[in-house]
């Protein structure tokens, strides 16, 4: 049974890597790279709960600003299938393995303010879903990156998802938390599948598919170690509204298999 006080906190790809690694009993911060790109950017220094960065002269200080204020250069796929358009509060269930019932809770995103030219996002967690944390996200033209977390060590330029999102793209990820004296390091791979049809209790939709494949080791102060499992995930993403339906498969070296899913409910 999930308990509310063990969730992890939220950062990484939405959901997908945080999960992953609470079935360790971690939690986790993203720091992911363009495959496809020359370069990525990994955390040299991360700072751990991150603060809000502070308002410059150059950031609108409009107290409800308006999405129309987003260059249509930044609405890009990644934008869409995020969900950052959608600033309506979704009902999300967490479930571990094949129990009938799980934690329920809300997932928010809000248009925070332009800051240098960039929009800045944030996504919070509510009710059941508390302890998922929240973070703050900053679009580029090239993608949307993790700017601040609640309880995550976040980096100055950590990737969440490619500007691009066309069949076959993919793209590194590295994360990695100190935590009660242990240390979890998790590397994986997403790859974007395509567009397949899912159903929830809400609806049914066109989702776009995104994989991912790695490890995750935890250790303790002696460097030995002492967990670690093969992670499998897949998440469906509608346009316009951001992840209906996530999955996340582990398998430690003994064969221990351990599920949890999120869904949109009603």
């Amino acid at each position: 049974m999930i308990k509310r006080d063990s969730l992890p906190f939220a950062c990484g790809l939405l959901l997908i890597g945080v999960l992953s690694v609470g079935m360790l009993g971690g939690c986790k911060d993203s720091s992911s790279t363009a495959a496809n790109e020359s370069s990525g950017s990994t955390a040299s220094s991360p700072i751990k709960g991150t603060p809000p960065p502070a308002k410059s002269d150059k950031t609108t200080t409009a107290s409800n600003p308006s999405l129309d204020q987003i260059p249509m250069e930044l609405k890009t796929d990644g934008y869409e299938y995020y969900g950052l358009g959608n600033s309506a509060t979704m009902k999300m269930e967490l479930r571990q393995g094949s129990e009938k019932s799980g934690l329920v809770g809300t997932q928010t995103i809000t248009f925070k303010e332009m800051k240098d030219g960039a929009p800045i996002f944030t996504m919070e967690h509510g009710d059941g879903l508390a302890g998922l944390g929240s973070q703050e996200l900053r679009v580029e033209k090239d993608g949307i990156y993790t700017v601040a977390s609640t309880l995550a060590k976040v980096g100055a330029h950590d990737l969440e998802i490619p500007a691009k999102l066309d069949p076959g793209v993919t793209w590194k990820s590295h994360e990695e938390v100190d935590k009660d004296n242990s240390n979890t390091i998790e590397d994986d791979v997403y790859k974007v599948v395509g567009v397949q049809k899912v159903k929830t209790s809400v609806g049914q939709y066109d989702a776009l598919l995104i994989t991912s494949a790695g490890e995750s080791k935890t250790t303790g102060g002696n460097s030995k170690a002492i967990s670690s499992s093969k992670i499998h995930s897949e998440g469906w993403y509608v346009k316009g509204r951001g992840l209906v339906r996530l999955t996340i498969h582990s398998t430690d070296p003994k064969g221990k298999e351990s599920d949890l899913s999120i869904e949109e409910v009603k």
